[in-house]
Formats: C-alpha cells, sequence, structure tokens
C-alpha cells in the first residue's frame, strides 16, 4: 500500500453572474496512492463539490485524501468577485 499525494488546483479567481448570484466553480482535485484514495473537500464544516455555486467573496478550501495507509491534506482559495452594479437614473421628462 502507499499513502495518498494529493493534488489541488491553483487558486481560482471568477466573477458573479450577475450582483448576488455568485458563481458556480468547476475544480479537480485528483490523488494518488494505493489503495485508491477518497476524497472529500470542504469549506469550513460544509462539504462542497466541483460545480458547487460560491457566493461572492473568498473561500478557503480545504481537501483531504484517505486510503487505508495513512491521509494526505491540501487547501486553495475561491475567489468570487461581486458583479458590476449598472444605476441607471429615472425618466426625465423635461
Amino acid at each position: 500500500a502507499s499513502a495518498p499525494v494529493i493534488h489541488v488546483p491553483a487558486d481560482i479567481t471568477v466573477t458573479e453572474s450577475s450582483p448576488g448570484a455568485g458563481a458556480a466553480v468547476t475544480f479537480t482535485v485528483t490523488a494518488d496512492g494505493f489503495p485508491t484514495p477518497t476524497i472529500a473537500c470542504v469549506e469550513g464544516a460544509t462539504p462542497v463539490s466541483s460545480g458547487d455555486t460560491f457566493a461572492a467573496g473568498v473561500h478557503t478550501i480545504h481537501c483531504t485524501a484517505t486510503n487505508s495507509a495513512g491521509s494526505a491534506s491540501g487547501s486553495f482559495t475561491i475567489t468570487v468577485r461581486s458583479g458590476p452594479v449598472i444605476h441607471v437614473p429615472a425618466a426625465v421628462t423635461a
């Protein structure tokens, strides 16, 4: 058996599609090892998966790969920038 080696992505920055909507973020986390490790990612105590929608702000994602020989962990951040808000004046009647 060989302990896992985890591979997490580089930090990710995206912009939300519309103000307050957040953004769906896809990411890939892989692990080497034998037997094949299981991988779990969380933000705080909340499980997260690739494709989840993240609110505007910075999210630190911790991932752990585990098999019978041990475990390995890594982390990366997802930054969701707020979308632009456009304010249009009301119609003006002269």
